[in-house]
Parts: C-alpha cells; sequence; structure tokens
C-alpha cells in the first residue's frame, strides 16, 4: 500500500514538475481522499505545491496536518504547520491566532502576544471588531497585569462606536493601575475616558483622586471647579471638592467654602459630611461656632434645610440640630411643628 502511495506521489509530482499542473492537482485530492489520516502524505503533498509554486494551493493539506496535530495535543508541531501555511498566506489573520493560542497553551505569552496583537489590529482595519475583542480578552487572560491590553480593548469599543462602554473599560482600567509611578499613565487613560464620555462624571471624579494622591491638589480643585461650571448636575464634583478641601486644609477650609460665595450649590448632605468630620476630630464646636452665625446671617434661608438633615445624623435625633431647628421654628411662629 505505501508503495502504490509513493508511486502515485511521485506520478503527481512529475505531473507539476512538468508544467501539468491542473492534472498533478487531481492526482494530489485522489491521494489525500483514499488516505485521509496519512498526516506524513498531506504534508508531503503540500510541500511539493510549494515547490511547484503553487503555494495557495498546499494551504488546505498543511491545514489538516496542522489541526490534526492541535487538537492531539502536539503544540511544537502543530505550530510548526501553522508557520508554514502562514509563509503562504501573510494575511491570514486566523492563522496568527491559532499560532498565538497555541503559544498560550504552552504558557508562552511573551510568543504569543506578538501573533495575537499583530491579528487583532488586521481584524480592526478591517472592521472586524468582534473579533478582535475576543483576541484582547484572552490576551487579558493570559497576562492580566498588562493594563495595556485592556486600554486596547477600549480603543476597539470606542470604534465600533460602543464608547460608553469604552469609557467604562477605561475606568476600570485606571482602577487597576494603582502604582504610584503610575500616575501619568492613569491620567492619560482617564482623559480618554473623559473625551469618550464627557456625560459621566466617574473619569473626572478619578482624575481629581489621582491628581491630589500625586501632591497636585490645586490642580485637582481646578479640574473640579471647572466640571461644576460646565455640568447641569455638578453635586458629585462639589462632594469632591469638599473631600480634597477637608484633606488640603481641614474643617476650616471647608467649612469657608460651605458658607461662602457660592454655598446655594452645596446641599445639606454636604454641610453633613463636614460636621462628620468635625465630630469625629473632636472639632464639634468648631462646627457650630461657624455655621450659627452664618444661619443668623446669609444662610437664614437655608436653616431648616441643613439642620434637619444634620437631625437625621443619630437615630434619635442628633440633639445640637434638634435644639437649633426648634429655634428656629418657634423664631418664624411655626408653634405646631415647634
Amino acid at each position: 500500500m505505501a508503495s502504490d502511495r509513493d508511486q502515485a506521489l511521485k506520478a503527481a509530482d512529475k505531473l507539476l514538475k512538468s508544467g501539468k499542473s491542473p492534472a498533478a492537482l487531481a492526482h494530489f485530492r485522489k491521494l489525500s481522499t483514499q488516505h485521509p489520516e496519512d498526516l506524513v502524505l498531506h504534508n508531503r503533498i503540500g510541500d511539493m505545491l510549494c515547490l511547484g509554486g503553487l503555494g495557495a494551493e498546499a494551504v488546505p493539506y498543511y491545514e489538516k496536518v496542522a489541526f490534526a496535530y492541535r487538537d492531539s495535543g502536539f503544540m511544537p508541531k502543530a505550530v510548526a504547520m501553522f508557520k508554514k501555511i502562514l509563509r503562504q498566506q501573510p494575511d491570514s489573520f486566523e492563522t496568527m491566532v491559532e499560532l498565538g493560542n497555541l503559544y498560550l497553551r504552552q504558557k508562552l505569552p511573551g510568543e504569543a502576544r506578538n501573533y495575537l496583537l499583530h491579528a487583532a489590529d488586521q481584524y480592526i482595519q478591517n472592521a472586524g471588531y468582534q473579533r478582535a475583542r475576543e483576541i484582547y480578552r484572552t490576551l487579558m487572560d493570559a497576562e492580566p497585569g498588562d493594563s495595556g491590553h485592556r486600554v486596547r480593548l477600549a480603543e476597539t469599543m470606542a470604534a465600533a462606536g460602543d464608547t460608553e462602554e469604552a469609557a467604562a473599560e477605561m475606568l476600570a482600567t485606571a482602577e487597576t493601575m494603582t502604582s504610584p509611578s503610575s500616575a501619568e499613565s492613569r491620567l492619560k487613560i482617564l482623559r480618554r475616558a473623559m473625551e469618550l464620555s464627557p456625560s459621566d462624571p466617574g473619569s473626572v471624579l478619578a482624575i481629581a483622586r489621582v491628581l491630589d494622591e500625586t501632591g497636585k491638589t490645586e490642580e485637582a480643585i481646578q479640574v473640579l471647579d471647572e466640571q461644576v461650571e460646565r455640568s447641569e448636575s455638578p453635586a458629585p464634583f462639589l462632594q469632591a471638592k469638599i473631600r480634597l478641601t477637608l484633606g488640603r486644609e481641614g474643617p476650616e477650609g471647608a467649612l469657608k467654602l460651605l458658607t461662602g460665595p457660592g454655598h446655594e450649590r452645596y446641599q445639606g448632605s454636604d454641610f453633613v459630611s463636614v460636621l462628620e468630620v468635625c465630630r469625629k476630630g473632636e472639632d464639634e464646636d468648631l462646627f457650630w461656632g461657624r455655621i450659627d452665625p452664618w444661619l443668623a446671617g446669609e444662610g437664614s434661608g437655608r436653616a431648616l434645610e441643613l439642620l434637619e438633615s444634620a437631625v437625621e445624623l443619630e437615630r434619635n435625633g442628633y440633639v445640637p440640630a434638634l435644639t437649633r431647628l426648634i429655634q428656629q421654628t418657634a423664631d418664624r411662629g411655626d408653634t405646631g411643628r415647634t
């Protein structure tokens, strides 16, 4: 049987070398059908076709061998076969993916990375965004510490028009970068997220947080102020500004902020957040010492709102706020409520 096969193979090769390609191809197809499991035969047919200048015709024979080796667990042999295919079809994106996956199965992420990244890039250029996403997720699983894969995934989402999802992925990526040395990279990613989804406060708040962590609190507050001016819902930015001010200047600075120009933009809960800090730091008297004169003057119109918020600090009512609330309602002649 082997002798008959070899004779037929030689006959087909002779036809190929004499320029009779159609006849040679017919012989090769017949042989492959007669010996479907003979991987050596299929590999030899592929090699003969390549030597005869018919590389594209060799690919199906190489593929049969490559997938058989892959499925049987012979990884190095499968890699060699897929590389043969890639030499004949340099633009075969799926062959690159196969090679990348084979290297990953052998615990060789460095070798896999180039093939997978190149394949993903080619898919993106050809609007194959879903396939590119799958490749980046594979890389993320293989190298969870490499934030670049998550950024590429987010940019692929953005290219496909999923800007909100892309911004969320950017934000999540920045949150995983906790090293002080990664601050600039985090800021770059967060600013990109802000570009993608300008209405989402999350990226702006994260930018301010990173700036504050790196000693640029003044710049962080400036970023928040800019958002307060342009946003229809500035509450998150105002709350963040209070937190930064508390960290930089303590309760004195925060109270000055709350009772100064623009105080009407702050909510009752913002005042209470400062009061909570004062109570924990034994600065309760400082808080009321600043707030009481303000409530009697410029802030009188907000007295009931702020005191009612402060009452909720304790389950049965926070007594200093209750006392002042009783006085305020009595001064307004609301005896029933008093």
